[in-house]
């Protein structure tokens, strides 16, 4: 009786042991998606965009939305999407350009099985630009949020689904009277063109009541239990 139950008792600790290096194991993911996210910001700042396009995963349903110039999607869609600003400056910052665009506010939620995860993220910034030609300072105000989906590739979490939403942006001196959310302020290259519009966007309109994207996740076991961003 007593060796059963001994046994017993051994059983029950190695549950105990499995279940508490599980949620080890989730804790720990949310400080590797945490870094994730500031090694994207970090490279986004510093222009190093082929730097960026590594942290997504090869996966057929990897998404990429900047705004309102489209969603991008498949294996390829980070390189595709992030050509954008690579062109812009060949892959170089040029004289006169910074753009800072911290996060805050990171809200992560990791799946129970422990293979994804969701996070969203407030996004403040600015952009300051010269112009040589008509010698004139370029300035302005940028307000966001991420919306992402987290999937672990080869034992890494990667980007799945990036989700860049509009808040608002607007000239520095002007501001945000002048905010106009229809005005297309990037032209996408015919080769590079987006699989899809911009979609559940929602930026702050005069005439409308403000909805805030995107929605913060809900506690889930699998991806079949949740949304994508």
């Amino acid at each position: 009786m007593a060796e059963s139950n001994l046994e017993q008792r051994v059983t029950e600790l190695e549950k105990e042991l499995k279940k508490a290096k599980h949620e080890i194991e989730r804790l720990q993911a949310i400080r590797e998606i945490e870094n994730l996210m500031s090694q994207y910001v970090y490279l986004h700042m510093e222009n190093r965009q082929q730097d960026v396009m590594k942290l997504y995963a090869k996966h057929p349903d990897t998404r990429v939305y900047l705004g309102e110039l489209g969603c991008w999607k498949g294996p390829d869609a980070p390189q595709r999407a992030w050509q954008l600003l690579e062109r812009l400056g060949a892959g170089k910052t040029p004289p006169g350009m910074m753009a800072i665009h911290p996060v805050n506010t990171s809200y992560i939620v990791v799946a129970g099985d422990g293979k994804t995860a969701k996070g969203v993220w407030l996004n403040t910034g600015f952009v300051l630009s010269w112009n040589p030609e008509k010698q004139e300072q370029g300035a302005r105000w940028e307000w966001g949020a991420y919306g992402i989906d987290f999937i672990k590739e080869d034992g890494k979490w990667k980007f799945w689904h990036h989700h860049i939403y509009r808040i608002a942006s607007t000239d520095w001196a002007a501001g945000f009277k002048d905010w106009d959310p229809d005005r297309q302020v990037m032209k996408v290259p015919e080769d590079i063109k987006p699989d899809y519009p911009g979609m559940d966007d929602y930026p702050y309109r005069r005439d409308k009541v403000y909805v805030f994207k995107p929605d913060r996740a809900e506690p889930y076991e699998t991806w079949s239990d949740t949304f994508s961003y």
